[in-house]
C-alpha cells in the first residue's frame, strides 16, 4: 500500500512533523513536491520525477535524465564518502546514471558540456537535453532538496563543502 505525502514550502504544514521526523524526510523549501511512499515509508521515485517534471514544464524523461546527469555530476566531482551515502539511499540512483550515460546531450550547449569539467559542463549537458538556464538552476535546486530528504543535510553540506560552486544550489 502507499500514501501520498506532499512536501511543502516554509510555513504550510500538512502533516505533522513527526510524520516527517519518523520518514527521515526534510521540509522542503523549494515548493510543493508530491511523493507516494513505497511500504517501508520512502518515497518512490517515478512519482518524484513526475513532481519535477510538473513543476519544470518539461516531460518525465528530460526529467529522469536531468536528475541522472545531476547525480553524475556529483559522483564525478564530489567527495567520495558523502557521494557513496547519497547514492546509497537515492531511489533508482544507478538506473537515473544509466540514462544520463546514454543521453549525452546534443547541439552546441552539449558539446560545450562534454568539453570541460565543473558546473559550467554540467549546465551544458542540461541545456543540451533542452532545459534553459532557468530550469537548469530551479531543477538543479529541487534535486538538491531531494538529496537532503533521502540522504540528510550532513550528507548534502559535505557534497556542497567539497564541490567548488555547488553551494548556489544548496537549498
Amino acid at each position: 500500500m502507499t500514501s501520498l505525502l506532499a512536501v511543502w514550502g516554509a510555513g504550510s504544514h500538512v502533516l505533522p512533523a513527526s510524520f516527517y521526523m519518523e520518514h527521515g524526510l526534510r521540509k522542503s523549501v523549494a515548493g510543493a513536491i508530491a511523493l507516494k511512499l513505497n511500504r517501508n515509508g520512502g518515497p518512490l521515485m517515478n512519482e518524484a520525477i513526475s513532481s519535477l517534471a510538473v513543476r519544470h514544464g518539461i516531460d518525465e524523461a528530460k526529467a529522469r535524465k536531468a536528475v541522472g546527469m545531476i547525480l553524475a555530476f556529483l559522483k564525478k566531482e564530489g567527495p567520495e564518502e558523502p557521494v557513496s551515502k547519497l547514492m546509497a539511499v537515492f531511489p533508482d540512483a544507478d538506473g537515473l546514471l544509466a540514462e544520463a550515460e546514454s543521453a549525452g546531450g546534443g547541439g552546441l550547449m552539449g558539446m560545450m558540456g562534454s568539453m570541460g569539467g565543473g558546473l559550467m559542463a554540467l549546465g551544458g549537458k542540461l541545456m543540451g537535453i533542452g532545459l534553459n538556464m532557468t530550469q537548469v538552476q530551479n531543477l538543479s535546486r529541487d534535486v538538491f532538496v531531494l538529496g537532503k530528504q533521502y540522504a540528510g543535510d550532513d550528507v548534502m553540506n559535505e557534497l556542497v563543502s567539497g564541490v567548488p560552486g555547488l553551494s548556489q544550489f544548496a537549498a
